[in-house]
């Protein structure tokens, strides 16, 4: 999973970066923009944009017992 936190909904050379992205890394399942227009020390927005994949992933914790 990717996730870009951005500013504004709109990047220049979206398209191409998604592109080399998943062309450089073959892994990647999800790519999701995280849209913050405030000013505080808070990282992540309230918005998510899903722009490849199906915007989660699933992921399987093994229990391991010593």
């Amino acid at each position: 999973m990717c996730i870009f936190v951005l500013g504004e909904k709109t990047f220049k050379k979206e398209n191409e970066l998604v592109k080399l992205l998943l062309e450089k890394f073959k892994n990647i399942k999800t790519i999701i923009k995280n849209i913050n227009t405030k000013n505080t020390n808070v990282i992540l927005g309230e918005e998510n944009i899903t722009i490849y994949g199906d915007g989660y992933i699933k992921d399987k914790l093994r229990r391991i017992f010593i």
